[in-house]
């Protein structure tokens, strides 16, 4: 049976794991109301961080709205990417996005981190 829960593996959990992706990010994606940082770790599946403060959305409301879509593209997504971390942050005005243009962007945004991702390990490969 398959579930769909959002484990404590699937979560970046410390200030540690946030200041590691911070410090060393590997791959990037960008809107102009999203930003999305990743790097790769030494675990087999990814890890999800998410930064969504009162400043660019001062709605708790819509805060929270727009973690529950992210969470759930992030769970949703076929062909996930493995072994890496990823957050999520919000810029401007991001509330002003309604729930379906929101997924499609955020889903947008990481298929570009996984083909990132992709294309590095390819290279790799090749090199060695």
């Amino acid at each position: 049976m398959l579930t769909f829960g959002f484990t404590r593996s699937q979560r970046l959990l410390s200030a540690k794991d946030y200041k590691e992706v911070f410090d060393d990010c590997d791959f990037r994606a960008s809107h102009r109301k999203v930003l999305i940082l990743a790097r790769t770790n030494n675990k087999t599946s990814a890890r999800l961080g998410l930064v969504f403060g009162k400043k660019n959305i001062p709605r708790s409301v819509d805060r929270n709205r727009l973690k529950r879509i992210t969470r759930e593209q992030f769970r949703l997504q076929s062909g996930a990417p493995r072994g890496i971390d990823i957050i999520v942050m919000a810029r401007g005005a991001l509330a002003e996005l309604d729930n379906e243009a929101y997924a499609i962007l955020i889903r947008k945004l990481m298929l570009d981190v996984q083909l990132q991702q992709t294309r590095k390990q390819k290279n790799e490969l090749s090199i060695t």
